[in-house]
């Protein structure tokens, strides 16, 4: 059941004073929603209440089947007491509640991100017909509404098929020729309902930029490079990346800010955080996607470790009014980067301990998910993984040295038999 609101409104420590309601659990936001000090509800699923207790979380709980649905929210609410009226604030730090956040922030009355744009930044054929109207350099994009009309292609080979309201590379594929299209529509059978964004192959190496927007204007940002494109995972690439350094890649901070900022004006996304992919073509970088939260995997580990950007921080003040808190000027002597770890397919039986992989070269922090009995099979999306570590070099090379050797090592000491 929910927890009753105590219709005491608090005032924080930092001088927040209001109601702020999330849509959608995320762990990782509990130590900066707490150090707001303000009034807070939380809304997420009857599984995940335990956790959030278990997390730190000690304020008010409203339990819904499914927080990306605005009708199961409201329905919440309603039952558990509370009046949209009571919140001053609302919003998400998750992929697939950011709209519903918005809708019932409108509707509140309240500070939140603007409909329109949490749509843009979701949906991403809306989102890059908007940059491409914009001119900005993007990808050709189109809807359909089933994968059985690629029978007849709507643009010529190479293009990549996608769920436009999707994340991470679930469900996406590269079809360069007609055999692996045929090829796709036989492994989906019946399974082909969309819609599904249709978009043209863009080359080039795939980086992340990830940062800070207040009032219109790009506060922070940092770039990392992914080590392989993460369209590629199918295909056997790895979940890797490197922070790379501001002085050493100096025209491509460049051009990343330049992209971010026109990009996020197009979008209207004037407050909050940002994570976007780039394709790196040398002489310029085109736009891949953009959302309005943090990024996954330890992307905002690596840059707090690396320039004391606080990304998850940010969020938080973002939704509440208060000032950026950026570090600004701050640089490790190392540098970071992150690899999700991978084993080899079948039943597992044996699998190394954290303590081993904590004592690999250079690896900071991490976590194994892996266990024994599990069975692990082909890769199909980006987040996939038996575990994940931050890794530090004394500089990009020895980095990247020291990831490519910790896949290695960890694949090589998980221990596999047949798969039933």
């Amino acid at each position: 059941m929910s927890t009753a609101p105590s219709g005491i409104e608090q005032e924080g420590q930092d001088g927040v004073d209001g109601h702020l309601l999330l849509i959608g659990w995320r762990n990782q936001a509990v130590p900066a929603v707490n150090a707001l000090g303000c009034r807070v509800t939380w809304v997420v699923t009857p599984g995940e209440a335990a956790q959030v207790r278990d997390e730190g979380f000690t304020q008010d709980l409203v339990l819904v089947a499914d927080p990306t649905n605005p009708e199961q929210i409201l329905a919440g609410l309603a039952r558990s007491g509370y009046t949209l009226a009571g919140f001053t604030a609302v919003g998400s730090d998750l992929e697939f509640t950011l709209v519903a956040a918005s809708v019932v922030g409108e509707l509140a009355g309240a500070r939140c991100l603007p409909v329109r744009t949490a749509v843009l930044l979701r949906d991403k054929v809306a989102q890059k017909n908007a940059l491409r109207a914009a001119g900005l350099p993007v990808a050709d994009t189109l809807a359909i509404g089933d994968l059985g009309e690629l029978a007849e292609p709507p643009m010529s080979p190479p293009f990549v098929v996608k769920p436009p309201l999707g994340a991470g590379t679930t469900d996406t594929w590269v079809l360069r020729d007609e055999a692996e299209i045929a090829a796709l529509l036989e492994s989906r059978g019946r399974d082909t309902a969309g819609p599904w964004a249709v978009e043209s192959f863009v080359t080039g190496h795939e980086v992340q930029i990830d940062g800070v927007v207040r009032g219109g204007r790009v506060v922070r940002l940092a770039v990392s490079r992914y080590l392989q494109n993460l369209i590629l995972i199918r295909e056997g690439a790895v979940n890797a990346s490197v922070v790379l350094d501001p002085d050493r890649y100096a025209v491509m901070y460049e051009r990343a800010h330049e992209l971010v900022a026109r990009s996020l004006e197009i979008l209207e996304h004037r407050d909050g955080v940002f994570h976007m992919e780039a394709f790196d073509q040398g002489d310029r970088l085109v736009f891949s996607e953009c959302g309005g939260r943090t990024g996954g995997a330890l992307t905002r580990q690596q840059l707090g470790r690396q320039f004391g950007l606080d990304l998850m921080d940010e969020w938080a003040r973002s939704l509440v009014g208060l000032p950026a808190g950026v570090l600004d000027g701050y640089r490790s002597e190392h540098v970071y980067g992150y690899t999700l770890l991978l084993p080899p397919e079948g039943r597992i039986e044996h699998v190394p301990d954290l303590k081993e992989v904590l004592g690999r070269p250079g690896v900071v922090e991490g976590s194994v998910s892996l266990k024994k009995g599990d069975v692990w099979g082909r890769l199909l999306h980006s987040s996939q993984r038996a575990g994940r570590v931050l890794v530090r070099g004394a500089d990009e090379e020895e980095l990247v040295t020291r990831l490519h050797d910790i896949g290695e090592w960890f694949r090589s000491a998980v221990v596999v038999s047949p798969a039933p």
